[in-house]
């Protein structure tokens, strides 16, 4: 005999159709992670391209460093100002919840599931603490706007 719930705090789902509902999300979340992976390597790559090209370009770089006293930059004995660069950050995974919450429900013995109002945000609605975060870390490569990365590189300053 079902249950009567007093209120939705908490809702009944047939493990099946939550299964699926679940293993859906997570096959959308690895599509965007895919992607992002791809936009990184590209991000990367120019990244690379530009850096050698800028090296070829300047001839006698050297590792031996001079402080100007006026902004305590580092510059070479060349002239050419370093730069604090960092690779593009490597895309958010978040895939280790979507396969822990499947094998969950593959080895639990029961027909229906009860769910809690944030585990019914988490595993049916796909909203999860960490969503904003994935999917702003990994919009970046997804649209492009990564290809070209600003504020890293070599800069030249004449003496």
């Amino acid at each position: 005999m079902e249950k009567e719930i007093n209120s939705l705090g908490s809702v009944y789902v047939e493990k099946s159709q939550l299964l699926d509902i679940v293993k859906g999300n997570k096959e959308k979340h690895d599509l965007i992670f895919s992607v992002a992976v791809e936009g990184y390597n590209a991000a990367v790559k120019n990244y690379l391209e530009r850096l050698v090209s800028e090296s070829e370009r300047v001839k006698n770089l050297s590792i031996e460093y001079k402080t100007l006293e006026s902004d305590g930059k580092r510059f070479d004995k060349t002239g050419l100002y370093l730069t604090e660069c960092n690779l593009p950050v490597y895309p958010s995974n978040y895939e280790e919840h979507y396969s822990k919450t499947i094998r969950k429900l593959e080895l639990s013995t029961a027909d229906k599931i009860s769910l809690v109002d944030n585990e019914f945000n988490q595993y049916v609605m796909n909203n999860w603490s960490w969503k904003q975060d994935f999917l702003s870390s990994n919009t970046q490569y997804l649209t492009g706007s990564f290809i070209n990365i600003s504020g890293c590189g070599i800069a030249v300053k004449s003496f």
